[in-house]
């Protein structure tokens, strides 16, 4: 299923989250080119689903490298650890992000 950039972008900004690629990650290696998107609390933001359970928001690395291109993220320092690296929206992609 491709969804379009926008609405990843509608997602991460509307429930404030953070980009993670964590090489430690020990499950990693099941979904290696798919990044969760964490919340303030630190767990993975869930969204409605196609059935009764929620999903657990993650985003392409095809995806995160176009909000990388489109400096709609940076890195979060403050957040980071080694093998850690975490993206936050800047102030263009939170106003890119914007539902209207």
């Amino acid at each position: 299923m491709n969804v379009p950039l926008d609405q990843y972008l509608q997602l991460v900004a509307l429930h404030d989250g953070r980009i993670v690629d964590d090489k430690n990650d020990p499950w990693r290696h099941l979904t290696p080119d798919m990044f969760p998107v964490i919340g303030a609390d630190g767990n993975q933001i869930l969204v409605p689903g196609l059935g009764v359970n929620p999903a657990r928001l993650s985003v392409p690395s095809k995806v995160l490298r176009e909000l990388i291109d489109r400096s709609y993220v940076e890195e979060d320092r403050a957040q980071e650890a080694p093998g850690r690296v975490v993206f936050r929206l800047t102030e263009d992609g939170r106003k890119a992000g914007q539902i209207t």
